[in-house]
């Protein structure tokens, strides 16, 4: 009786202190324009909020140096379809080996999920021109 009540207290340890799992990784939430190698998002958080779904998207430049790069947020229904025309691009600057937190709010409720489209004007994809400035 003992080992069972001991077997049942180790079960339930191991289900509460083991890590939540994210529904969906970082990865797939984000699209490059091209390859970034020294800046990423290294964190995203989404809330909803008096019926909109609210983001903060937190990069980190890996280099010394400055980088620029351009962003903006396609949003989607929960079909997967995209809600409302496409955002304008949103010019930043990370200075080296800062962290920068990107904030923004989804256009309406229907806007149940995201991409969030990156930019690099020095990491262009295998000679690709520049993002449309929609």
């Amino acid at each position: 009786m003992k080992f069972t009540k001991l077997v049942g207290l180790i079960c339930f340890t191991l289900i509460l202190s083991a890590p939540p799992v994210m529904a969906e990784s970082i990865a797939s939430k984000i699209e490059q324009l091209g390859k970034m190698d020294e800046v990423s998002v290294v964190g995203i958080k989404k809330v909803v909020r008096d019926g909109l779904v609210r983001l903060q998207i937190e990069l980190s430049n890996a280099d010394n140096e400055i980088q620029q790069f351009t962003w903006r947020i396609r949003w989607l229904d929960d079909s997967g379809f995209q809600v409302g025309s496409e955002e304008v691009w949103k010019p930043e600057v990370i200075y080296g080996k800062q962290k920068k937190v990107l904030s923004t709010v989804a256009p309406s409720p229907q806007a149940t999920d995201f991409k969030v489209e990156l930019y690099s004007p020095e990491n262009y994809a295998n000679g690709a021109n520049e993002p449309s400035k929609n």
